[in-house]
């Protein structure tokens, strides 16, 4: 009976120390994917200061346009230009928030896992100390 306990322990605890390594795993591809949210972050910023330097140069434009009249329509096709630009870049803004608002669904997903992982591991191990409790009497009554 002792060595069937024994038996069954040892293969809880393989089976926590599993458990263990998946949950390593699940942290290391949370760090993973913090690391690329941190890159897209980076990322919308510098579209961000792109973004401003096209409206500062759009400004400039518009200022050109009152003193020259002659170049009216150049100054106009370039500033369509420049207003396309700003269409593109605010959309890729807007891809790379949705990108974010997606890692941010996953990563919660892999901390409702993590979450889980741990109490599923709290009840094997809630499970070996209470396989151990008739071990323990058995091994103290021998004592005796």
């Amino acid at each position: 009976m002792s060595h069937h306990l024994m038996s069954s322990l040892a293969d809880i605890f393989n089976m926590s120390h599993h458990l263990m390594s998946s949950l390593a795993d699940i942290f290391n591809m949370s760090h993973h994917l913090m690391s690329s949210l941190a890159d897209i972050f980076n990322m919308s910023h510098h579209l961000m200061s792109s973004l401003a330097d096209i409206f500062n140069m759009s400004h400039h434009l518009m200022s050109s346009l009152a003193d020259i009249f002659n170049m009216s329509h150049h100054l106009m096709s370039s500033l369509a230009d420049i207003f396309n630009m700003s269409h593109h870049l605010m959309s890729s803004l807007a891809d790379i928030f949705n990108m974010s608002h997606h890692l941010m669904s996953s990563l919660a997903d892999i901390f409702n896992m993590s979450h889980h992982l741990i109490s599923s591991l709290a009840d094997i191990f809630n499970m070996s100390h209470h396989l151990m409790s008739p071990w323990q009497a058995e091994a103290t009554c021998l004592d005796t």
